[in-house]
């Protein structure tokens, strides 16, 4: 029978050769383009029988990609085990009682996420989510969306007490999963998601930045970081995919907010057979500070 300090130290162990199997896989691609299955297969097991350490979740993120190559083959082996695994590794907040549990833990941590926390485990968890599906791999793709669907993701990102590095982490998954995609994910394009986020997340955000003090002596670097990286770089995905130009529901919008921000009548620029009155703002921008129209009028019509 293992005692509590011996099973500690054997914790501490795989963590600390976790960590060196990391160090060793970082941007080698020669290592990650090998059989790694059984290595795969190790750290999936650790998490299981060990513990929820991110340690194993960085070694799975480092392996899938290597000098900006993507390993589609470790892809595909790192989501068939954690799949295989089930809810002993894959931890998500998306019932009623569990989301509300971890709003608490985001309010705890909100300026110093523990290492060792449950809320960290499930920061790095979605972003080796993401990290499987980068470079466009349809497989991957099409199992993340039924283990993190939109309603989840907007529900996450616009709740009032949602942190910068959970915005993040859940972003940068719907950047990869649903729109920088190989296989059209049609739901973005003709839902409301992607303008709900944009109402209530992306340009509060953005106000928050904007009218932050000028002194620059309490900063939220997180919150400047993610705005001005994640979310920028969504936005840009977003409009430039080739499905966004395809979608009747996305050009709408745009022309919409096109068609507000230049005072213009809507026959000046209707790129529809069929001439519609434009009633109000694509956004409810009655809502929105100066600042807030103002990057908007930047993403849109710049």
């Amino acid at each position: 029978m293992i005692k509590h300090g011996e099973k500690n130290d054997v914790h501490i162990s795989l963590i600390r050769e976790a960590q060196t199997v990391c160090a060793i896989f970082q941007d080698n691609s020669m290592l990650c383009n090998e059989e790694n299955e059984k290595v795969i297969q190790h750290f999936v097991h650790c998490i299981e029988t060990h513990g929820r350490h991110v340690q194993y979740l960085k070694f799975l993120q480092t392996i899938v990609k290597a000098e900006n190559q993507f390993i589609r083959k470790s892809q595909d082996l790192v989501m068939q085990e954690l799949i295989n695994a089930g809810e002993d590794v894959l931890v998500f907040y998306n019932d009623k009682a569990s989301f509300n549990h971890f709003i608490e833990m985001m309010r705890s941590e909100r300026h110093c996420m523990d290492e060792g926390s449950p809320l960290k485990y499930h920061v790095e968890l979605v972003k080796l989510l993401a990290c499987c599906t980068m470079g466009k791999n349809v497989y991957t793709e099409i199992k993340c969306h039924s283990l993190l669907p939109l309603d989840d993701i907007v529900a996450m990102v616009t709740h009032p007490d949602c942190i910068p590095e959970v915005k993040e982490a859940y972003v940068g998954f719907l950047n990869h999963c649903y729109i920088d995609t190989e296989v059209e994910m049609k739901e973005i394009y003709t839902s409301s998601h992607m303008w709900t986020l944009f109402e209530k997340s992306f340009l509060v955000d953005m106000a928050d930045i904007a009218t932050a003090p000028t002194d620059r002596k309490h900063p939220d670097r997180a919150l400047e970081n993610y705005v001005t990286n994640c979310v920028m770089n969504i936005i840009i995905t977003f409009f430039n995919s080739p499905f966004s130009d395809q979608s009747t529901t996305v050009q709408k919008h745009l022309h919409e907010a096109r068609v507000y921000w230049s005072d213009s009548t809507m026959d000046d620029y209707d790129p529809f057979s069929v001439n519609i009155q434009l009633k109000q703002s694509p956004f409810s921008t009655n809502k929105f500070s100066q600042y807030e129209s103002s990057w908007l009028e930047y993403v849109l019509c710049v």
